[in-house]
C-alpha cells in the first residue's frame, strides 16, 4: 500500500497542515520574545513596544474572517501559500527596520501572513476530517500549541548567544522549507 492511499493520505496532509498551524503560531512568537529589549535599545516606551507586538494580532482579528471567506470562494490552498510566501518576506525584512510605527506596520503584515494561512490551513483540517473532525482539529490544535510553547523559548536561546536579528533568519528558514 502506498503512502499516499486511503488514511496515510489524509494522516500526512493533517502532519502537513499541523505544521503549517505550529508555524503560525511559532513564527509570531519567536520575534515577540525579544521584540522588547530590541525596541527598547532604541528609546521606545513600553506602550509603543505593546502597540508593536499587539499589532500582529490586531490584524489577525481584523482579517481571519476575510481570509475565510476568500478561501471559500477562491480556493484555500492559494491563500494558504500566498500567506506563506508573504510571512517569509516579512520575517527577511523585519531586523532593517527600527522606526516604531515601520515595525507596526511590518508586524501589522506578519499578522495578516499568519491570518491568511491559519485561517486556512484549519478549514483544510476540517475539510479533511468530517467523521474524525475532533480527533483532527485536537492534532492541529496541540501542534499549533507547541509553536505558542517553542517560539519564544527558541527566540530567547538565539538571542542569549547570538543576536536578536539571528532570530529571524531561523524564521525565514523553517517557513521557506515548510512551503
Amino acid at each position: 500500500m502506498a503512502l499516499t492511499d486511503g488514511k496515510y493520505k489524509n494522516t500526512i496532509a493533517l502532519l502537513a497542515l499541523s505544521l503549517v498551524g505550529f508555524t503560525a503560531s511559532f513564527t509570531g512568537h519567536l520575534i515577540s520574545s525579544n521584540l522588547g529589549n530590541y525596541m527598547g535599545t532604541f528609546g521606545s516606551s513600553m506602550t509603543v513596544i505593546g502597540l508593536v507586538i499587539g499589532s500582529l494580532a490586531i490584524s489577525e482579528v481584523i482579517f481571519k474572517t476575510p481570509f475565510g471567506i476568500l478561501s471559500d470562494r477562491y480556493g484555500k490552498l492559494k491563500l494558504m501559500l500566498g500567506g506563506l510566501a508573504l510571512l517569509i518576506v516579512i520575517s527577511l525584512l523585519f531586523p532593517y527596520f527600527q522606526d516604531p510605527a515601520a515595525l507596526f506596520a511590518i508586524r501589522f503584515m506578519q499578522g495578516v501572513a499568519i491570518a491568511a494561512f491559519s485561517t486556512t490551513s484549519t478549514a483544510m483540517v476540517a475539510d479533511l476530517f468530517m467523521d474524525r473532525k475532533g480527533e483532527a482539529m485536537g492534532t492541529y490544535n496541540s501542534l499549533k500549541g507547541a509553536g505558542y510553547a517553542l517560539g519564544p523559548i527558541l527566540g530567547g536561546v538565539v538571542t542569549q548567544y547570538f543576536n536578536f536579528f539571528d532570530t529571524f533568519l531561523p524564521d525565514a528558514i523553517f517557513i521557506y522549507l515548510l512551503r
